[in-house]
């Protein structure tokens, strides 16, 4: 069953004075078509989009005509994604072209990045056909590739990523080779720093079974490239350099999927004091 996007009668009268003008066309029958037949419709969170395309009947009415459009059984599309906006399901009077416009809507309960089709039948009624072998252009079917992202903002919101989360290795070296812990496992509390709207503060321990878990002050940094991990001085070493941490090529981090968890990518032993340096990284889930 088909399902219907909006009932809306095209006019049985392509005139308004004359009902048989059909001569006028040499004997054919006023066909309805798509001009052309696919679209793209980019969504994100910062601007759910919009697409136009042109309908096209093949003689003009002194009278508007009102257009019917449905899903085809095949269309991906899901209905939360997009809205037909009714008022331009229209051929204007003394015109042979309407243009009709299809806007994305964003759906935060949806996965942040995805890809599906919207597949649209154009159905000649009440004296429209939509193919018609006396014309050439009888397009009766448009796709529109919707394509759904996240773009991450300049600024991230005052409560991302702030109160309490659970820190614990993802990958180490020196500390689980040594029967210890990179970063101490347990609760850290993130804060905003207040001069970079973009640095989330926090107090940990590294090396806890060497530093007695001393408390040391810890950094990251949502950025274009990625969420950064500032240098943390671990205090002791394998030589007279110390150990220390530092940043690696940003971890990836989407907004749209929230705050609930992340995992820091970072650089252990940056100095080489212990053998290093070497790729290292820790989650940080939500309590």
């Amino acid at each position: 069953m088909k399902k219907i996007i909006g009932i809306f009668a095209l006019s049985a009268l392509l005139f308004a004075c004359d009902t048989t003008d059909e001569t006028s066309l040499d004997g054919r029958t006023d066909t309805v078509y798509f001009d052309g037949t696919a679209a793209t419709l980019n969504i994100t969170n910062a601007d759910p989009g919009t697409v136009s395309f042109d309908v096209l009947v093949s003689k003009s009415a002194s009278n508007a005509r009102t257009l019917t459009l449905d899903v085809d059984a095949s269309s991906t599309a899901i209905a939360s994604t997009y809205a037909i906006d009714a008022a331009t399901l229209t051929i204007p009077a003394n015109s042979i072209t309407g243009t009709v416009t299809v806007n994305g809507v964003y759906d935060a309960s949806l996965p942040a990045v995805g890809t599906e089709n919207l597949i649209l039948n154009l159905d000649g009624e009440l004296g429209l056909q939509s193919t018609n072998p006396n014309t050439s252009a009888t397009n009766n079917q448009f796709n529109i590739t919707i394509n759904r992202s996240c773009v991450n903002p300049a600024m991230v919101p005052a409560d991302y990523f702030v109160g309490d989360y659970v820190i614990a290795d993802v990958v180490g070296t020196v500390g689980p080779g040594n029967g210890t812990e990179n970063f101490e496992g347990g609760t850290v509390t993130l804060a905003v720093n207040g001069a970079n709207p973009n640095q989330r503060d926090f107090t940990t321990a590294v090396f806890p079974a060497f530093t007695g878990s001393a408390p040391v002050a810890a950094s990251i940094e949502f950025t274009a490239g990625g969420v950064v991990l500032g240098d943390i001085d671990s205090g002791i070493g394998c030589s007279a350099v110390n150990l220390f941490f530092g940043t690696a090529a940003g971890s990836a981090w989407i907004i749209c999927d929230g705050d609930d968890t992340i995992t820091v990518n970072y650089i252990e032993d940056t100095l080489g004091s212990c053998g290093g340096p070497y790729d290292a990284s820790f989650s940080l889930t939500k309590i």
